[in-house]
C-alpha cells in the first residue's frame, strides 16, 4: 500500500515526520494535484489546475476548463497505475450564499480496484 507524507507537514507520536496511507494518501495527492501548482522552481512541470481557478470569474467556461484540466491530470494518473476517473460521473454544485463552488466525481483506485467519490471546494478559505 503506497504511503506518503502527512500534508500539512506535522510530526507523529514518536517525534518524527506523520505519514499516511490507503484512502488518505489518495485523497492528498489528488488534492495536490487540484492546487494552483504556484512554485518558484522554472524547470518544475506543472500538473496542477492552475491559479485560473482562483482568481476567474465563476462561469460555465471556467468549469469546463477545470473538467479539462482535471481529465488531464486523471489520465497522468492512469498512465502511472494510480487512478482512473470516471468522467460521466463529474458534478458541479455552487453554493451562492457561501460563495463556494463543489466539483464532485468518482474515480477508480487502480491499485486497490475499489470506486471512490471524491468531492472538492472552490473558494472556501
Amino acid at each position: 500500500m503506497p504511503t506518503g507524507l502527512a500534508v500539512p507537514m506535522k510530526a507523529n507520536k514518536a517525534g518524527g515526520i506523520a505519514r499516511v496511507t490507503g484512502d488518505e494518501n489518495d485523497t492528498k495527492i489528488i488534492r495536490i494535484a487540484l492546487t494552483d501548482g504556484d512554485n518558484d522552481n522554472a524547470f518544475q512541470q506543472d500538473f496542477t489546475l492552475g491559479q485560473s481557478m482562483i482568481f476567474d470569474l465563476n462561469d460555465a467556461t471556467l468549469r469546463a476548463r477545470i473538467t479539462m484540466r482535471v481529465i488531464r491530470i486523471f489520465e497522468r494518473f492512469e498512465k502511472q497505475n494510480r487512478f482512473k476517473l470516471f468522467a460521466d460521473t463529474m458534478k458541479w454544485t455552487e453554493n451562492s450564499k457561501e460563495q463556494t463552488l463543489e466539483l464532485e466525481f468518482r474515480y477508480l483506485n487502480l491499485e486497490s480496484d475499489e470506486p471512490k467519490t471524491f468531492a472538492h471546494t472552490f473558494g472556501a478559505s
